[in-house]
C-alpha cells in the first residue's frame, strides 16, 4: 500500500479502534509513560556537547558577563528538571502529551507491536488536516500543538540540537546584565530546553526506523490550569486531562474531538476477522465514510 505522505496510520486493538469512532476523539498520552519513556535521555549527550560547544564559542565574552559556575548550575538544574525529575514524576516543569502515527499503512511490525499482535486495525489520518491544528496565533497564549517526522539519524539530531545551542548562547551574549534579571536568564534556559525537549519528542534510535513514525505533541507549565488549545487561528478546543489505567499504573491523558472526514481508510490486521462489510457499516452508522481495507500480509 503505497503513502505519499498525505495520509498518517494509527495502529491499536479492536478495543480502540472502537472509542475513537465512537467518541471522535484523538488520544495525546503523558510522554513519561510512553512504551520508549527511557528513549528520552538517548540525546543527553548530544546536548551537553552542543552546550559546550556554544558557551566555548562565545567564552571569552560570556566568561566577563556570567559566572561560569552559577552558568553551569542553571544548566544542570535544568536538565535535570526536564530529563530526570520529570522521568521519575517529580518536579516537572512541564507536562508534555504525545499521539503516535506512522507513515506505513501495513507494517509487520506495527501490527505486530502496536495493533494487538495483528487483531486490531490502523486507522489512517488526513496528515493535512491534522497540520492544521498545528496552525497558531502568535499573540495568543494558549497552547500550542506540534508535529513533525521522528528523526532517526543521529547527525540529524544534532543539527537540531546544535541550532538550539547556539541560539540560547546567542541570546545570553546579546543580553545586557546590567539590568541582573536572574529570572529572565532562567527564562532563556527553560525555552531552550523545552525546544530540547521536543527534539528529544522526535528523537529515537535508528534501530527504530522501520517504524516510520510521526507524532503530534503539546506542553503546557506544571502550574498552568488553563487546557485550551488554538488550533485554526478560530477555534478553542477545550482540553480536560482524564487519568486512565493501565496495569498498575494511572496514565495522564487528554482526549481531542476530531471530526468524521479526518479518517480516510482503516485497514484490518492480517488476524483481525472482522467482515470489510461489517466494518464499512459499523463507520457509517457513526458517521464515518472511508474505504475498509484488509492487510496484504499473511501472519498467523
Amino acid at each position: 500500500m503505497r503513502n505519499m505522505g498525505n495520509v498518517v496510520y494509527h495502529y491499536c486493538s479492536m478495543e480502540t479502534f472502537k472509542a475513537i469512532i465512537e467518541n471522535k476523539t484523538i488520544r495525546f498520552q503523558d510522554v513519561m509513560k510512553s512504551n520508549d519513556s527511557m528513549e528520552l535521555r538517548m540525546i543527553i549527550p548530544y546536548i551537553d556537547e552542543a552546550f559546550e560547544k556554544a558557551i566555548t564559542k562565545r567564552s571569552s565574552y560570556l566568561s566577563k558577563k556570567y559566572d561560569s559556575k552559577d552558568m553551569a548550575q542553571l544548566y544542570s538544574s535544568m536538565k535535570n528538571a526536564f530529563f530526570y525529575s520529570g522521568l521519575e514524576g517529580e518536579n516537572k516543569l512541564c507536562n508534555f502529551f504525545v499521539s503516535c502515527y506512522s507513515f506505513s499503512a501495513d507494517s509487520l511490525g506495527q501490527w505486530r507491536g502496536y495493533a494487538d499482535d495483528g487483531k486490531g486495525v490502523s486507522i489512517g489520518f488526513d496528515r493535512r488536516q491534522l497540520d492544521l491544528l498545528t496552525q497558531h496565533d502568535e499573540e495568543s497564549s494558549f497552547i500550542r500543538i506540534h508535529s513533525g517526522k521522528v528523526m532517526y539519524k543521529v547527525s540529524e539530531q544534532k543539527t537540531c540540537i546544535d541550532r538550539i545551542m547556539e541560539k540560547l548562547s546567542e541570546d545570553l551574549f546579546n543580553y545586557d546584565t546590567a539590568q541582573r534579571d536572574n529570572a529572565y536568564i532562567r527564562m532563556l534556559f527553560f525555552y531552550a530546553f523545552v525546544e530540547l525537549y521536543m527534539i528529544a519528542i522526535k528523537s529515537k534510535s535508528a534501530f527504530f526506523k522501520e517504524e516510520n513514525e510521526w507524532r503530534m505533541f503539546f506542553y503546557y507549565p506544571s502550574n498552568s490550569l488553563d487546557m485550551r488549545v488554538l488550533t485554526d487561528g478560530s477555534k478553542l478546543y477545550e482540553f480536560d486531562v482524564k487519568y486512565i489505567s493501565r496495569s498498575d499504573e494511572l496514565i495522564s491523558a487528554v482526549d481531542m474531538t476530531f471530526k468524521p472526514d479526518l479518517i480516510r481508510s482503516v485497514i484490518l490486521g492480517p488476524k483481525n476477522n472482522s467482515d470489510t462489510c461489517d466494518v464499512n457499516n459499523y463507520l457509517k452508522s457513526n458517521g464515518f465514510y472511508c474505504k475498509v481495507l484488509k492487510s496484504s500480509g499473511s501472519y498467523r
